[in-house]
């Protein structure tokens, strides 16, 4: 598995990477490519990284209204 702390990084170079400095966003790029590299990461496991589950109750009885 792999650690938040490299999902994070990765996630927080993607993001520079879409800057408006083409040096900076470059850097960037090759930054998150080299660690997706050495972890095995795909951008897709990035993507779903930060989808979190949640639970809600529902303020309704156990009996959806008709």
């Amino acid at each position: 598995m792999i650690p938040d702390r490299i999902l994070r990084k990765i996630e927080r170079c993607l993001a520079l990477s879409r800057s408006a400095n083409e040096h900076e966003a470059g850097t960037a790029l090759r930054q998150a490519q080299h660690l997706m590299d050495e972890y095995g990461v795909s951008e897709i496991d990035v993507a779903a990284s930060t989808i979190d589950r949640v639970a809600v109750k529902s303020p309704t009885g156990r009996k959806p209204p008709r």
